[in-house]
């Protein structure tokens, strides 16, 4: 649209055809007559009238020669913006019947204001850059001392739960896992290879050991050797390999069941022949 034509009647403005009536709408008309340091423009909004249900503006505030600024838009129920109209319009006519707008590209908005405005483009630009860096620095600063709070609540939980693992409950806690998982162990043992009194078991990152019927490691993927002569596990260790354990017991049940079920097909075949 390069011309816009508003109608008069008796000193009242119709607004624009794009004029959006929604509660989600934003609508204004507004004479821009310089620069702002803090919004970028200097802005004299349109006081609107209501006549029975209809809005107008009045004639005397259009004057000849000055940029107006007209936004008619509305947002989705997603915040997503339509915009029906929007820009910066040159008033180059206005007769007692008609008001005509001629649209300005940002350009031409900025060169007309420079003659006008006490303030440089230029010096908006680089005033309201600093200030967008500095409301940054202050979110950034909020985001680090938040940091900050969480590692130093984080690090009093840790350090409480250190002095937890030493009591005799984690003590306990301990020498269940450990019997758990042998027990486990000792039953995946019975499925390993067993050559000169050492049987082993591998699988799925899982190694078991025992030498002269005795258990000598336990060791599971990612988790160390959680049963070894070396070190002392920690009880987060001991858990993950349990977890890890037990769900290997279960794949080799459901293996043993499968080769029954063969076992007990074939029997079947056998038995008719």
């Amino acid at each position: 649209m390069e011309e816009l034509v508003l109608r008069v009647h008796n000193k009242l403005v119709e607004k624009p055809e794009q004029w959006v009536s929604h509660k989600r709408s934003k609508n204004y008309i507004a004479r821009i007559t310089g620069f702002d340091l803090q919004y970028g423009f200097q802005r004299e909004f349109l006081q609107r009238y209501r006549v029975g249900r209809k809005t107008y503006f009045h004639s005397d505030d259009f004057i000849v020669g000055e940029i107006y600024e007209i936004k008619c838009i509305y947002y989705s129920a997603r915040g997503r913006e339509h915009v029906e109209l929007e820009g910066f319009f040159l008033c180059e006519e206005k007769t007692d019947s008609t008001i005509k707008l001629r649209r300005l590209t940002d350009e031409e908005a900025h060169e007309i204001l420079e003659t006008k405005s006490p303030l440089s483009l230029e010096k908006v630009k680089t005033t309201r850059e600093i200030k967008r860096l500095e409301n940054k620095k202050k979110i950034l600063e909020k985001e680090v001392k938040a940091l900050r709070e969480a590692k130093q609540k984080l690090q009093n939980e840790i350090q409480q739960l250190q002095k937890e693992l030493n009591s005799e409950t984690a003590k306990q806690l301990r020498q269940e896992l450990e019997s758990a998982i042998l027990q486990i162990a000792k039953f995946l043992l019975q499925y390993g290879s067993q050559k000169k009194g050492l049987r082993r078991f591998e699988k799925n990152d899982i190694k078991i050991l025992e030498v002269d019927g005795k258990i000598k490691y336990v060791h599971v993927d990612d988790y160390g050797y959680v049963i070894s002569q070396y070190k002392e596990p920690s009880i987060s260790t001991l858990w993950q390999a349990f977890l890890t354990l037990k769900d290997v017991v279960s794949k080799v049940n459901e293996e043993l069941l499968q080769i029954k079920e063969v076992v007990l097909r074939e029997r079947g075949k056998n038995d008719k022949t």
